[in-house]
């Protein structure tokens, strides 16, 4: 094998070790998000009655936030 494409198999894996370590790390943030959210509701009430006492206007803000889509990945759930 040349020297040049050994050279050029280096750079693709450390490119995409880089990428892999990158998605990992996000993952960890979006995790430890998500989990954040969890905390902050008291786990004994239901769903159902957490929103039957939230404003309209509380639940639009709740359900499209950036946070909320940084850990449900709606785009990836498209895919």
């Amino acid at each position: 094998m040349s020297k040049v494409k050994q050279l050029f198999l280096a750079i693709i894996i450390m490119l995409a070790f880089t990428a892999c370590k990158e998605n990992n790390q996000k993952n960890a943030i979006q995790d430890a998000m998500h989990e954040t959210n969890h905390d902050k509701h008291d786990s004994s009430k239901s769903a159902n009655e957490h929103m039957q006492r939230s404003s309209t206007k509380d639940l639009i803000e709740r359900f499209e936030s950036p946070e909320r889509d940084a850990y449900q990945n709606p785009e990836k759930v498209l895919e």
